[in-house]
C-alpha cells in the first residue's frame, strides 16, 4: 500500500482544496513530493530529476507569460508517471478547459491549493504520510520474516528489537482487520502508539498489528483489558484476533495464534476471538492441518454425504449458517433465504443422522466444534 493523491486530499491542510481535472485519478500512488516553480524549459525536467509517484507543487508564475508551455510541461510529468500537479489558487486561471481536458486524458490530476498555505507546510504534510507509510512496511516485513523464516532465537530477539528496542518481557499480539471510523485512523493511532514506548502499532497488508508489552504478565493483563475498550472506537465491521501472553522470545507463538484466531473470528463473523488458556480454541488450533483433525472433519462429511435423500453439502451449509446465527431457526432462515421450517427439518434431519436426537448437549458441541473446524479450511476443498 502507498499513499495516492486522494488519501492526501483527506489531511486538514487540503481541506479547502479543489480538484480541477483528473477525478477520475485520484488513486495515483505518491511516493514523494517536489517543488517546481523555476523558468520552465524542458531539458530542466528532462534531466532525471523526475520520477514516478512525484508529487508536484507549483505556483504556475513561470507559465504567466508563456501559457503555452503549460501543455509540455503536463506531457512531461505524465510521461514520467507521476502521481498529480497540486497548483496555489493564484494563478488557477491558466487551467483553462482545454488544459484541463488534457490533465484528464493524461491521467493527470491538477489540484488548487489556498496560496496562503506554505509550501513547507504542504510538503511537511506528504512526506510524513509517505514516511509513515515507509516505516509501516518495513516492520510489517519484519513481522512476515518472524512469521515464515526459520531464523535462530537470537535473530528472533534482533528483529523484534528492529521494531521497537523498548519491548518488555512479556508481549501480546493483537490483529485487526476492519473499517476505519476516521479517515486519519492509521495516523491516529501511530501517533497514539508513538507515545507508548513498550507497544507498537503497524499497518501492513490490510491488517492492523497492535505488539504490546510490559514487564510483568499482570501488568500487560491490565493493559490488554483497556485496549479491548478502545481499539474498537477506531473501527467498524472488524475482527480481532487476540494471542496468548508470552516471553518475548516466543513472540512468534504471538503472531501465530493472534493470526490463526484473525482468520477464524473473520469466518465466523466474531468481533473478537482471544487465545485464552481455557479456551476451545486452544485445544483445537495446534490440530490445524494435523491427521487427525482432517479425519475428524471428513468422516462428519462422508456420514452427510452418505444420505441418499438429501444434499450433505446443503445439510453442511446449514449446520454451520445454524452455529453462525447462535441456534437462532430464525435467522438462519432468514440468512439462507428459506423457510423457518425448512430450516427445522434439515437440523432434525442430522440430529438423526448422527443418532443425537435425544442428546442436545452432545449435538450443539459437536455442531459447534465442526463449525469451528471447517473456517480453517475455508479456502480448501473437503478432503472426502
Amino acid at each position: 500500500m502507498r499513499e495516492t493523491v486522494r488519501s492526501i486530499l483527506k489531511e486538514p491542510v487540503f481541506e479547502d482544496a479543489k480538484v480541477l481535472s483528473g477525478k477520475q485519478f485520484l488513486e495515483n500512488k505518491v511516493s514523494r513530493v517536489s517543488v517546481f516553480d523555476c523558468p520552465f524549459t524542458p531539458s530542466v525536467l528532462e534531466a532525471g530529476i523526475i520520477e514516478a509517484g512525484d508529487l508536484f507543487l507549483s505556483g504556475l508564475n513561470q507559465f504567466t507569460d508563456r501559457p503555452e508551455q503549460l501543455n509540455i510541461f503536463l506531457s512531461l510529468l505524465a510521461n514520467a508517471n507521476c502521481s498529480a500537479l497540486f497548483i496555489t489558487n493564484e494563478h488557477s486561471m491558466l487551467i483553462t478547459p482545454d488544459i484541463a481536458a488534457l490533465s484528464d486524458r493524461l491521467g493527470l490530476p491538477i489540484i488548487e491549493f489556498q496560496e496562503d498555505i506554505p509550501y513547507a507546510v504542504v510538503m511537511d504534510t506528504i512526506n510524513k504520510l509517505t514516511i509513515l507509510e515507509f516505516r509501516h512496511a518495513i516492520n510489517g516485513l519484519w513481522l512476515n520474516r518472524l512469521l515464515f523464516e526459520n531464523i535462530s532465537s537470537k535473530d528472533r530477539l534482533d528483529v523484534l528489537h528492529s521494531i521497537n528496542p523498548k519491548f518488555e518481557h512479556c508481549i501480546q499480539i493483537f490483529m485487526l482487520k476492519g473499517k476505519s471510523n476516521s479517515i486519519s485512523t492509521q495516523n491516529e493511532l501511530f501517533t497514539l502508539f508513538a507515545a507508548k514506548d513498550r507497544d507498537s502499532y503497524i499497518y501492513y497488508d490490510d491488517v492492523h498489528y497492535f505488539l504490546l508489552s510490559d514487564s510483568s504478565e499482570s501488568a500487560l493483563q491490565k493493559k490488554t483489558q483497556t485496549y479491548k475498550q478502545f481499539l474498537p472506537h477506531f473501527f467498524t465491521d472488524y475482527s480481532i484476533g487476540i494471542s496468548m501472553i508470552h516471553n518475548i522470545a516466543e513472540a512468534v507463538s504471538c503472531l501465530r495464534e493472534s493470526k490463526l484466531l484473525l482468520d477464524v473470528a473473520g469466518t465466523l463473523h466474531y468481533s473478537v476471538l482471544e487465545y485464552a488458556s481455557d479456551s476451545l480454541f486452544h485445544l483445537v488450533l495446534p490440530l490445524k492441518d494435523t491427521p487427525a483433525l482432517n479425519h475428524y472433519r471428513d468422516n462428519f462429511l462422508k456420514k452427510l454425504h452418505a444420505n441418499e435423500s438429501e444434499n450433505g453439502s446443503v445439510l453442511f451449509t446449514t449446520m454451520k449458517e445454524f452455529v453462525l446465527c447462535k441456534g437462532s431457526y430464525t435467522q438462519t432462515a432468514s440468512n439462507l433465504n428459506q423457510h423457518e421450517n425448512t430450516i427445522r427439518y434439515r437440523i432434525n434431519k442430522i440430529r438423526q443422522m448422527f443418532q443425537m436426537e435425544d442428546d442436545p448437549i452432545s449435538f450443539y458441541s459437536t455442531i459447534s466444534m465442526l463449525t469451528m473446524i471447517d473456517s480453517f479450511y475455508e479456502q480448501e476443498p473437503p478432503h472426502i
